[in-house]
């Protein structure tokens, strides 16, 4: 459900995705982080930490997990946004390719 809001998103606001990756690399990073991290950060890790306790997720440190877990559907989501992939070829993201993603994802992931 994640993948899926995400995507959503992304896709319905394509310039607040840019504007927050804009900021992502920018010396006001530390200050946006100040502001959303605690919280979010605390739910993450709500969720990571039982979902390990269920053994349906292999422990790794939080960085790990979310490159793992998230970057994956971001590039799919940056292709998509420019119509093309590595090479210039036509990309459009489909159900199917995120779907088919998100399955290599779970392998890497699971126990």
């Amino acid at each position: 459900m994640q993948w899926i809001g995400r995507a959503r998103y992304c896709l319905k606001y394509p310039e607040q995705v840019h504007f927050i990756e804009q900021i992502r690399h920018s010396p006001l990073q530390d200050k946006l982080t100040d502001i959303m991290s605690p919280k979010f950060k605390n739910v993450m890790e709500i969720f990571v930490t039982n979902a390990i306790k269920r053994k349906e997720l292999v422990k790794v440190p939080f960085e790990v997990y979310w490159s793992i877990a998230f970057a994956p559907l971001y590039n799919l989501v940056k292709f998509h946004m420019t119509g093309k992939s590595i090479g210039g070829n036509k990309f459009v993201l489909s159900d199917k390719v995120m779907k088919d993603t998100f399955e290599l994802v779970l392998k890497a992931l699971t126990p």
